[in-house]
């Protein structure tokens, strides 16, 4: 079994959907970073300045990293239950 944790520093996140994109509301006008992150991937870091009552728009790049297998608690491989 695996589960991931994401602990924000604030209230403002999203998950992106099928085709990649998310939307952030109630973003208070300012400059601010922001940080996206998936398993078996590096965070990656923009910023943007966010002026009120206008949309901003932020492209972020996630660059899939070498998939390990899943192994059991001890770091093996599974194997075969059959007897």
């Amino acid at each position: 079994m695996v589960g991931y944790i994401l602990v924000v520093p604030n209230a403002l996140y999203a998950r992106a959907g099928q085709d990649g994109f998310f939307r952030l509301t109630n973003v208070p006008a300012g400059h601010h970073r922001i940080v996206a992150w998936a398993p078996n991937t590096k965070p990656v870091t923009v910023e943007a300045d966010v002026v009120e009552a206008e949309a901003a728009t932020v492209e972020l790049e996630i660059k899939l990293g070498r998939q390990l297998p899943h192994t059991n608690k001890d770091g093996m491989p599974y194997g075969s239950y059959k007897e």
